[in-house]
């Protein structure tokens, strides 16, 4: 059974996570990347490049602040906030989104490091909306991440929040499908294990 220490663990183990939420739990997926030192990629497109958001990061700290950047651990990026060019509509939505975060990946280990395995300088935590697809024939609700299937072969960690619960669709440190439950009382969290 996995703790809510156990969950932060894992991300920590990660280098590219993904974390599946549902509107509903908006709030809940907030709470749990506020444990993480970040800075997010507001927009994106095809055109993106990492070294230059990076370098751009620093100039701007440079430059407003009068000191360097402060290194966070994580970039977060939101799959929502990918824009589709015109020109690459044709392939469609989900194409571009795993060429995106293909290209995240490569860029992240290529330029960081030269140890083996490569241990890339930032860490990449990835969220994206779910939806339902229908039921299977347990009557249960399939869910789907709205980014495709792309960002799941790419993270080594894969994570829901639907209906109060995180749980553990893809694990490479250890086992898929635990799960924990929460529930807000007064606004304080109180972990419950499932």
């Amino acid at each position: 059974m996995l703790s809510y220490k156990d969950l932060l663990d894992l991300v920590n183990k990660s280098d590219f996570t993904l974390i599946g939420y549902t509107f509903r739990e908006e709030r809940v997926k907030d709470e749990f990347i506020s444990n993480f030192s970040f800075i997010e990629i507001d927009e994106i497109s095809s055109s993106f490049s990492f070294k230059s958001f990076l370098r751009d990061l620093k100039l701007k700290s440079i430059l407003e602040n009068g000191e360097s950047v402060k290194n966070p651990d994580y970039i977060l990026l939101d799959i929502n906030n990918i824009r589709i060019e015109e020109k690459d509509s044709l392939g469609g939505r989900q194409k571009v989104i795993r060429k995106i975060i293909e290209k995240i990946r490569e860029d992240v280990y290529r330029d960081y490091s030269s140890e083996f395995p490569a241990k890339p300088q930032y860490k990449v935590i990835f969220t994206c909306s779910l939806y339902n697809s229908g039921t299977n024939s347990n009557d249960n609700e399939i869910s789907n991440f709205s980014g495709g299937s792309g960002p799941i072969f790419t993270s080594d960690l894969v994570l829901s929040i639907k209906d109060n619960k995180i749980k553990v669709l893809k694990n490479r440190f250890g086992n898929n499908g635990d799960e924990i439950v929460y529930n807000f009382q007064d606004n304080k969290k109180t972990i419950i294990f499932a």
